[in-house]
């Protein structure tokens, strides 16, 4: 089982639309969606949010705004056991992405973490790397995800750093690396990972699972973007290639 982070600040229409994609392409019977909103002012985040609550799907609402590092590290605290994927709500994701993904993390017992691929994700852009990248005219989402896959060489490269906007983290990675969970996230910190420096023997990774496209970001309460930890504008969560 894995557990989808969702930390959630306001952005309705994105929230809903990463919603969407995630119940179409997620199979919630074999894992599990924790939500945390964070005293979202926006009033119709909690009951949109509470009407999704149910088996595999937990819902929970901080009575003061937190700060993003803290609600995530809640979430996963909510995790115990599992490895976690945390999720931006200005993502969407497309079909297979989760499977994807974790065939990627399974495929060595060293990888520590995994990033998919994304139309703007920094190191993990494409077709552009480094790029903003829109979808190209005449795809959407999906048929542009489907198009990565099928041009794909499958191939998995160590990458320095993972990318936050999708950030898929092994349990086991944490532990034997010291990191205890929660993470010790900074606020304010595009990129938020486990330091792999003192043991080189994990690695991160990126899958070609998904390929995001995504909205504009939502802004904290400081006025500042939303970056999960190494995101920037636009993303949506195409999932792409591997297994």
């Amino acid at each position: 089982m894995v557990d989808i982070i969702v930390p959630v600040y306001n952005a309705f229409e994105d929230l809903q639309k990463c919603v969407s994609s995630v119940m179409r392409h997620t199979d919630l019977t074999r894992n599990r969606l924790i939500f945390v909103n964070d005293c979202s002012p926006d009033e119709r985040i909690a009951p949109y949010l509470d009407s999704l609550a149910g088996e595999n799907i937990l819902v929970h609402h901080n009575e003061k705004n937190r700060g993003f590092s803290a609600n995530v590290n809640y979430g996963i605290r909510c995790s115990q056991d599992n490895d976690v994927l945390l999720l931006n709500t200005d993502t969407v994701v497309t079909r297979g992405w989760l499977d994807k993904i974790s065939a990627c993390a399974a495929r060595d017992p060293h990888i520590a973490s995994v990033t998919p691929l994304s139309n703007r994700a920094e190191i993990c852009s494409v077709p552009g790397y480094l790029e903003k990248n829109d979808i190209p005219e005449g795809y959407t989402v999906d048929s542009f995800a489907e198009l990565v896959e099928r041009c794909s060489l499958h191939l998995y490269p160590q990458i320095s750093v993972a990318i936050g906007f999708c950030m898929y983290i092994r349990r086991e990675a944490s532990v034997k690396l010291g990191c205890s969970m929660p993470l010790p996230l900074s606020a304010g910190t595009a990129r938020k990972t486990i330091s792999a420096t003192a043991r080189p023997c994990w690695d991160f990774t990126t899958s070609c699972a998904m390929i995001l496209s995504s909205t504009i970001p939502a802004a904290l309460p400081s006025g500042k973007p939303a970056m999960s930890f190494a995101s920037s504008t636009k993303k949506s969560c195409v999932p792409v290639i591997p297994t």
